[in-house]
């Protein structure tokens, strides 16, 4: 049987000959034509409008420097901490200045794996022996932090709050307000605990990262009872029975 004769391609700008209809070529060309998306609106009508370039402008002001931790770049970009596709909103307390690296980064990511909703932040206080850390543990998941600052003090000065010196509490502190800015400045979608002894310590860091203060509800024997259970060492027992004694003697710290 003869083959059909060759006619010109359906697009009238194009010189191939075709059986019917389009070439390969206009075939493919029209295919991604079809799949382009619709027109980008406007920046005012995707809500960047003359409010928010006078609103970037603060937040470059206030953030001239990129707020990524580690990143000494000069801030470019004004980035929603909860993203707008979350709920986030054009305000003050949601915006930080980054540079372009580091919010193409942060975007990409959020995009990636979905964005979450911060974690919940506690501060957990009680005389030694009180439960602190039970019940920190009965409630972490994986991936949450816990800073307990006895661990904390043992590891970085090499020896337990018991034997402190003058000058280890200045350094434990700045640990502390380190830690404290940087939850602060930064999102955290886990759950954060803070395991502290003094009811003023956890008071001020509850302030300072917008956290939870979980008093325990030992009593002072029920303090004695868990000390004489778990701790074996006479000169460890013997310290934390001082403490627990001198805690509780202290109500201010109980109220």
């Amino acid at each position: 049987m003869p083959s059909a004769i060759k006619q010109p391609c359906a697009n009238t700008s194009c010189p191939e000959l075709v059986r019917s209809g389009l070439c390969d070529a206009c075939k493919k060309a029209k295919a991604k034509a079809s799949r382009k998306k619709e027109p980008r609106a406007s920046s005012t009508a995707r809500g960047y409008g003359s409010n928010w370039r006078k609103l970037r402008r603060m937040i470059l002001a206030a953030d001239p420097m990129c707020q990524s931790l580690g990143c000494d770049n000069p801030a470019t970009d004004v980035d929603h901490i909860v993203p707008k596709a979350k709920g986030g909103r054009d305000e003050y307390d949601n915006l930080q200045g980054l540079c372009r690296s580091c919010h193409s980064k942060k975007t990409a990511k959020e995009c990636k794996r979905g964005w979450k909703p911060a974690g919940k932040k506690y501060v957990v206080c009680g005389s030694p022996c009180s439960g602190k850390s039970t019940w920190v543990n009965e409630r972490r998941n994986p991936g949450d932090l816990v800073f307990d600052w006895d661990e904390i003090a043992s590891v970085v000065l090499g020896r337990n709050n018991h034997d402190w010196r003058r000058e280890d509490a200045s350094v434990i502190s700045h640990l502390r307000n380190s830690i404290c800015n940087y939850l602060k400045e930064n999102h955290i979608d886990a759950d954060v605990y803070f395991i502290v002894c003094m009811k003023e310590s956890a008071q001020k860091i509850a302030e300072e990262i917008d956290g939870e203060v979980i008093l325990m509800k030992a009593t002072q024997d029920e303090a004695y009872q868990r000390l004489t259970e778990s701790v074996r060492d006479d000169k460890t027992k013997k310290e934390h029975h001082r403490l627990i004694g001198l805690w509780y003697a202290q109500p201010r710290l109980l109220g």
